[in-house]
């Protein structure tokens, strides 16, 4: 995931933030830190991680 405009960041706060679309897993994964901490600062909550392979985040969801 890169750095994400304002808008972007809103609207994707706004869909993980809405209960109709709330998954019981989310992985993402980023390449830099600072995409990181943007991602972080959304979702706060139970049920999310980071990663910086795709392998390792999809081994996670499966598990």
């Amino acid at each position: 995931m890169k750095i994400q405009s304002q808008e972007m960041v809103a609207a994707f706060s706004k869909v993980v933030g809405d209960p109709v679309f709330r998954s019981r897993k989310l992985a993402f994964i980023t390449g830099s830190t600072l995409a990181r901490m943007q991602t972080r600062r959304l979702t706060d909550r139970d049920g999310v991680a980071y990663f910086t392979e795709a392998a390792a985040a999809r081994a996670w969801l499966l598990a």
